[in-house]
C-alpha cells in the first residue's frame, strides 16, 4: 500500500510547501482534479521490504551485486554506484525488475531516501525492456550544485530528456515520493512530497511500451562516490480489469499449394546453393542451436533482446531451414539430425518469432523503432507460409498477427531516397536500395499470404513503388513508361543508384550492397510460390545491376588497383573499386545474385550468365565449409566482421534454392497489371483464342418443385476453347472466382452451389476468362418464393372445452422449419427446435392446462433462418365450468 508519514517537523512541511510552489512553472504540472475513478487494487508484486532479502519470487535483477543491495528495517536500499544507462553505457547495477501490467489503468509508486551531492547520483523508478529501451523517473544530482528531476526514456537506443527541473540541490528534499501512472493509453510521471499533492514530471510514454517496472539507483560514470538509497516500499495498483482478448488477424492465410508445384530437386550447378544450404543447416541444428537454444528445453525461445544482432539471426536460421525442409534439400545424414526433428525445432523457432514480435508482446521487437524490423518479419513470415500446415493453431494467429501488423505500417510510409528528383543529396554515401528492398519483400510476403485481406491493394501498391524505389537511376525520375499501372516518374520520387547501376553504401562504391538486388528479384519467388504474377516492378533496373557487376570496368585510378571489373574471369574472388567494410571473404550475396539472377533471367545482357558465375563463387563457398567439421563457413581468423555471418551465409543461401526450385517447379509470370489488380491477372493457360460462350442454368426446384433457396448455377460451354477462370455474379455483384485450369478440349462444366437465399429475385451472369479474353455467358434468374417454411396445420383435442388439452401442427410437406411457437391469444404458450429435412413432413405439439372460460385465438408459427410462417387461426372455446 502507499504510505503515509506523520510527525514530520514543521521544517519540513514548510519545505513541501516551498518546494511544491517552486516546481510550478518548470515543466512540473500539478495534478488536475477530475472525477474520482474507482478503487484500484494491490497487486502481489507490492512490496513493504518487511524482510531480509529480496523476494526472488515477486523481482529479477540485471546486472546483479549482492554487495550493493540489501532488505532491512522495513526497506530495501540499493547503492548507487559507478555506472549508467544513458547513450549506451549499459552498466547500471542492480536494476529491482518486475513484469509491468500490460493492460488497464494502474500505478506504480515508491517512497525514497536519497541525498545526491555530485553528477550523477540518482534514484527512481524505472520501466523497462532493455538497455536500449527504457524510461526512468528518478532525481539525480547534476554538476555545479544543481539537482534534476527527470522522466528520461531510451528507445531503440536513442535518448531524450523532455522538461526536466534543474534547480540547485539545497532546495530539493532529500525524501520524497514517485509515482508512475497509466491510464491504458500513457503513462505519466508524478513526484510528490507529502504523498497528497503530486506533480506531474516531463512527457507521456505510450503504455504497454516497456515490459518491466522497478526500482533503479546509479552514480553515473564521473567518478562520484557510492552512496544509499533508501526505498520504503514498492506499490503496485491495478483497476482489476482482464486481459483483452488476444486479436486475430482481419483474414485467413491462404497457404502454399503444393499441389500446384513440382518436386524435382535442382541438379547441375543450381544444386551449388542447395550444397551449401545443407552445410548451414548443419551448424545451425548443432552447434549453433546448442550455443544459442540448448538450455531451452521447451515453450516459446527466449532470444536476450530485441536487436539485430537477437533477432535477426534467428529468423535467417528459420528462413533456411524451412526452405530446406520444403524443398527436398534438407539431408539428415549430412546434418546428423532426423527431419522430424529438424522440423519441429524449425517451427518452435517461427513461433517464438512472432510471439517475441511488438504486435504480440509489449517490448517485442519489430516496428517502427526497427529500421529493419521489417526484414525480420519478412524472414519469419516467409517461413512460416513455408511450413504453415506444421504450425499450431496459436502460433498461426501470431504469424498472421505479425505480419499483418508490420504490412500495415507501410501503407502510408515515406519512400526514403539517397537522391532527390531535384539532385539533392538527402542521405550521403547511404543507398536506400537495401532498406526498400527488404520492405518490399515484406508486403509481397503480406499480399502473397493474405490474397483476400482488406488492405491487400493498399500492400501491394507500396510494394509496387518500394520495387520501383530500391534501385531507381537518375533518369527514372524523368521517364513517363507506364509500370504497373502508372507513368515511372509517378511511382519514384528519386534515385538510389547511378545511371549505370553503381550504389554507395557506408560511403564506399560498395558491391555489397549492390547485391541487394536480390531482395528486389525475390518478389518473383514469392509470387511463383503463390501462383500469381511478379509485378514487372519487381525486374526495373536488375538487367544494369547484373550487368555492372559483370562487365562495368572500375579504372585504376581513381579506383583501388588492380581496377577492371568486379567479377573476375575464371575466378571466384570479387574486386571491391572502393574497398570494403565487412571483408573480402564474402561469397554468399555474390551466390545469390547469380542464382536469382540466373532463375529470373536478368543476367541474359551480360558477357557471362549468372550460372558461369554461380559455379565460381558458389565453388568458393563450399571450399570455406570444407574447412570445418560442422557445416560452418568462417573461421575465427577470417575476415568478415559481420556479427551474424553463418546466419547470413543460410539466408543468402536459401533465397538461392528457393528462387532456382520455384522457377523450376512452379510458373513464373511477370504481369504489368495495375497494382491494385495484380492478383487478378490470369497465369500463363496455353489458350489459343479467347473462350467460347457459355449457358448458365440453374437447378431451383429440380429436385421436389420447392423454390427454397437451395440450388445449383450451372454453366455449360458446349463448343469452343474453354476458359482458365470462371467467374459468377449475382445481381451484378462478383460472389465467385473458380480456377477452371486445363483450356485444351472444345467443352466445359463447372457449377457453383448455393444454399439457405431469401425470397427474392436472383439475376446470374458469368464470363469465362483466358489469357486471349473474357467472354459473357447467357443469363438465368432465379426467383425464390418458397424460402420460409410451408404453412403448418393445427388442431387441437379440445372435444370436451374444460381448457385442458393438447394442440399439435403438422407440416405435411414443404420447406422445413428450425423452430416452432404455439401463441394462444398472441401469447406464446409453447416452442421448441425442430430437425429440418426438406421436403418432408414436421409435427410440434404442445399440452396446454387450465384456459379460461370462453373464446380463444391458437396459431402456430414455424420459424427458419429465412422467415417465419403462421397457421390459419384455429378457434378454441372452453365452456363455464
Amino acid at each position: 500500500m502507499t504510505r503515509t508519514r506523520g510527525g514530520r517537523s514543521a521544517v519540513w512541511g514548510t519545505m513541501a510547501v516551498i518546494a511544491t510552489a517552486a516546481l510550478l512553472g518548470t515543466g512540473l504540472a500539478p495534478a488536475s482534479a477530475e472525477e474520482e475513478p474507482p478503487p484500484l487494487v494491490q497487486l502481489p508484486g507490492s512490496d513493504a521490504f518487511d524482510g531480509t532479502a529480496l523476494d526472488a519470487a515477486k523481482w529479477q535483477r540485471v546486472r546483479a551485486d549482492d554487495s550493493a543491495l540489501k532488505v532491512a528495517d522495513g526497506a530495501l536500499t540499493i547503492t548507487a554506484q559507478a555506472g549508467d544507462l544513458y547513450g549506451g553505457t549499459n552498466t547500471a547495477k542492480n536494476l529491482v525488475l518486475q513484469d509491468a501490467p500490460g493492460w488497464g489503468r494502474w500505478e506504480a509508486s515508491t517512497t525514497i531516501d536519497f541525498a545526491p551531492s555530485a553528477c550523477c547520483q540518482q534514484a527512481g523508478l524505472i520501466l523497462y525492456t532493455d538497455d536500449s529501451n527504457y524510461a526512468s523517473l528518478a532525481f539525480s544530482g547534476r554538476a555545479n550544485g544543481l539537482g534534476r528531476l527527470f522522466f528520461l526514456r531510451e528507445v531503440g537506443g536513442t535518448s531524450s530528456v523532455p522538461s526536466p527541473v534543474d534547480r540547485p540541490i539545497a532546495q530539493w528534499p532529500t525524501h520524497y515520493s514517485l509515482k508512475l501512472v497509466s491510464d491504458g493509453e500513457q503513462v505519466t510521471a508524478h513526484y510528490s512530497t507529502d504523498d497528497i499533492t503530486w506533480t506531474q514530471v516531463g512527457t507521456p510514454v505510450a503504455a504497454g511500451q516497456f515490459l518491466k517496472v522497478g526500482l533503479v539507483s546509479m552514480a553515473g560514470t564521473n567518478g562520484a562516490p557510492a552512496i544509499p538509497a533508501r526505498f520504503e516500499h514498492f506499490t503496485l495498483l491495478h483497476d482489476g480489469t482482464p486481459p483483452p482478448a488476444p486479436p486475430q488477424p482481419e483474414a485467413s492465410v491462404a497457404p502454399i499449394d503444393w499441389t500446384d508445384l513440382g518436386d524435382a530437386p535442382l541438379a547441375g550447378v543450381d544444386a551449388v546453393p542447395a550444397d551449401v544450404l545443407r552445410n548451414s543447416n548443419e551448424y545451425a541444428l548443432t552447434t549453433w542451436w546448442k550455443n544459442k537454444f540448448g538450455s531451452q528445453a521447451s515453450g516459446y525461445l527466449t532470444f536476450g533482446g530485441t536487436g539485430e544482432h537477437q533477432i535477426r539471426p534467428v529468423a535467417a536460421e528459420a528462413t533456411a531451414l524451412a526452405t530446406a525442409l520444403v524443398t527436398g534439400t534438407y539431408d539428415a545424414a549430412v546434418t546428423g539430425v532426423s527431419e522430424e526433428e529438424a522440423r519441429a525445432k524449425t517451427v518452435r523457432l517461427v513461433g517464438s518469432l512472432a510471439k517475441a514480435h511488438y504486435s504480440n508482446a509489449r517490448g517485442g521487437w519489430g516496428g517502427s523503432t526497427s529500421w529493419q524490423g521489417a526484414l525480420w518479419a519478412a524472414l519469419a513470415g516467409q517461413a512460416a507460409w513455408l511450413l504453415w500446415d506444421d504450425l499450431g493453431e496459436e502460433d498461426q494467429r501470431l504469424v498472421g498477427i505479425m505480419v499483418e501488423t508490420e504490412a500495415d505500417r507501410f501503407i502510408d510510409y515515406k519512400v526514403p531516397y539517397w537522391t532527390a528528383a531535384d539532385g539533392t543529396v538527402l542521405s550521403p554515401g547511404d543507398t536506400k536500395a537495401e532498406e526498400n528492398s527488404w520492405n518490399s519483400m515484406l508486403l509481397q510476403v503480406a499480399t502473397a499470404m493474405f490474397p483476400d485481406h482488406p488492405r491487400h491493394d493498399a500492400w501491394m501498391t507500396k510494394n509496387v513503388e518500394l520495387l520501383l524505389s530500391a534501385h531507381a537511376k537518375p533518369s527514372d525520375v524523368q521517364d513517363a513508361t507506364p509500370v504497373n499501372g502508372r507513368p515511372l516518374n509517378e511511382w519514384v520520387a528519386g534515385w538510389n543508384v547511378e545511371e549505370d547501376g553503381r550504389a554507395y553504401n557506408h560511403d564506399l562504391l560498395h558491391p555489397d550492397y549492390m547485391a541487394t538486388m536480390v531482395q528486389q528479384l525475390y518478389a518473383g519467388t514469392t509470387s511463383t510460390l503463390a501462383g500469381r504474377p511478379t509485378p514487372v516492378a519487381a525486374l526495373h533496373n536488375m538487367e544494369l545491376l547484373y550487368g555492372n557487376f559483370v562487365d562495368h570496368d572500375y579504372a585504376s585510378p581513381p579506383y583501388v588497383a588492380p581496377g577492371g571489373t568486379i567479377y573476375r574471369e575464371g575466378e571466384g574472388s570479387v574486386y571491391y573499386p572502393e574497398g570494403t567494410d565487412w571483408g573480402k571473404s564474402r561469397r554468399l550475396q555474390f551466390v545469390a545474385v547469380d542464382a536469382i539472377s540466373a532463375a529470373f533471367a536478368v543476367d541474359q545482357q551480360a558477357s557471362r550468365d549468372g550460372r558461369y558465375w554461380l559455379d565460381l563463387h558458389g565453388a568458393d563457398a563450399l571450399a570455406m565449409q570444407a574447412r570445418s567439421t560442422d557445416g560452418r563457413t568462417y573461421l575465427a581468423s577470417d575476415d568478415d566482421t559481420y556479427n551474424g555471418r553463418e546466419e547470413w551465409v543460410a539466408m543468402h543461401a536459401a533465397w538461392s534454392v528457393l528462387s532456382l526450385w520455384a522457377v523450376q517447379n512452379g510458373e513464373f509470370w511477370v504481369s504489368d497489371a495495375p497494382a491494385d489488380e495484380l492478383d487478378e491477372v490470369i497465369p500463363p493457360d496455353g489458350a489459343t483464342a479467347a473462350p467460347g460462350r457459355g449457358t448458365l442454368s440453374d437447378t431451383s426446384g429440380w429436385a421436389y418443385g420447392l423454390h427454397d433457396g437451395t440450388y445449383d448455377v450451372v454453366m455449360n460451354l458446349w463448343h469452343g476453347t474453354p476458359g482458365s477462370v470462371f467467374r459468377l455474379y449475382e445481381n451484378g455483384q462478383l460472389v465467385v472466382t473458380k480456377e477452371l485450369g486445363d483450356v485444351t478440349g472444345t467443352s466445359q462444366e463447372t457449377s457453383v452451389s448455393f444454399t439457405g437465399k431469401p425470397n427474392g429475385t436472383y439475376e446470374y451472369t458469368a464470363e469465362l476468362v483466358n489469357t486471349k479474353g473474357t467472354t459473357a455467358t447467357t443469363s438465368t434468374t432465379v426467383k425464390v418464393v418458397h424460402a420460409a417454411p410451408g404453412m403448418p396445420v393445427v388442431s387441437t383435442d379440445n372435444w370436451d372445452g374444460d381448457g385442458d388439452f393438447t394442440a399439435t401442427a403438422n407440416l405435411w410437406w414443404g420447406t422445413n422449419a428450425t423452430s416452432y411457437r404455439f401463441e394462444l391469444d398472441g401469447e406464446v404458450i409453447g416452442s421448441g427446435e425442430l430437425a429440418a429435412a426438406t421436403p418432408g413432413a414436421q409435427r410440434a405439439t404442445v399440452t396446454v392446462t387450465d384456459v379460461p372460460p370462453g373464446e380463444h385465438s391458437l396459431v402456430a408459427v414455424l420459424v427458419n433462418a429465412n422467415g417465419e410462417t403462421a397457421s390459419k387461426v384455429v378457434p378454441v372455446r372452453v365452456r363455464v365450468r
